[in-house]
């Protein structure tokens, strides 16, 4: 069984993570960045325990960002710069004497080209935006619906037969716009369609939860939050029946009503002594 980690269950049990080490436990370069991004000097050392105590446990960590996982889920190349330089502050980060110290860090990408810890706070932005984007895309989609059928919708919501065709047609719509933007080519060109054929399927449990997070909001009015798009990225690294361990109520939610993975906490779930 694995076990993903999100930066709620990373934070809860900072002092403990030697409990997990007798399972297939791991988490993400979105965690980390979570736990970097915004750092100020008033929580530097708090966060900084933190990171280090991740750092120094058994626990992996897929550096990837999720734009590298995205392309990679189409065998297409790209040059995770995000990734490394997020790795790289984390382990900066763990060394510093103090706040002060850590300010001054710089990243070289290359003799002109560096990174600085407030860029951290520009890739976390770069989240929120594409959580405006899938907003928007939901939203279309479902003001575009007839008002009948999305009153069907509120009345059927916990209907598997109802709710998982749409979800599905939604998650395929998704993906659609993603090879466009990957291939930087349209549907039905050549290039659209090698991209689609070489598809290997990891994106499947992002890309169906984060509709089924948005025609949530959508049937009881409510704005989808900045924080639930950022959190729902962190189903980029997990693949069908994995365990995601957070102390986010939104993972169970969700689960109520699509059971692709298994949602539990940290006061749930059997960890070694």
């Amino acid at each position: 069984m694995r076990v993903y980690l999100d930066t709620s269950s990373i934070r809860k049990n900072s002092n403990r993570l030697n409990k997990f080490e007798n399972l297939d436990v791991f988490t993400s370069v979105l965690a980390v960045l979570e736990l970097i991004a915004g750092i100020k000097e008033t929580d530097y050392e708090l966060r900084k325990k933190v990171v280090n105590d991740l750092l120094n446990s058994s626990i992996n960590i897929d550096w990837s960002t999720y734009k590298k996982k995205e392309y990679d889920a189409f065998e297409q190349p790209y040059n995770d710069v995000e990734g490394y330089v997020i790795k790289q502050m984390a382990e900066k980060l763990v060394r510093c004497n103090d706040f002060e110290e850590y300010k001054c860090v710089k990243i070289y990408i290359d003799e002109s080209t560096y990174y600085t810890f407030e860029s951290l706070e520009d890739f976390d932005k770069e989240l929120s935006q594409l959580g405006k984007k899938f907003s928007i895309f939901n939203k279309n989609e479902w003001s575009s619906l007839e008002k009948a059928d999305r009153k069907l919708f509120k009345r059927k919501m916990f209907d598997e037969d109802f709710l998982f065709p749409y979800v599905r047609h939604q998650s395929d719509l998704s993906l659609i716009y993603l090879v466009e933007d990957i291939s930087g080519s349209k549907r039905p060109s050549e290039e659209y369609f090698r991209l689609i054929d070489d598809y290997d399927q990891s994106l499947e449990v992002y890309l169906k939860y984060n509709c089924l997070l948005f025609l949530m909001h959508e049937i009881n009015g409510s704005e989808c939050s900045r924080n639930d798009a950022i959190d729902m990225l962190h189903l980029v690294y997990l693949s069908k029946n994995d365990t995601m361990l957070s102390e986010d109520k939104i993972f169970e939610k969700l689960n109520m009503l699509m059971q692709y993975i298994k949602v539990s906490n940290s006061d749930e779930i059997m960890v070694g002594e």
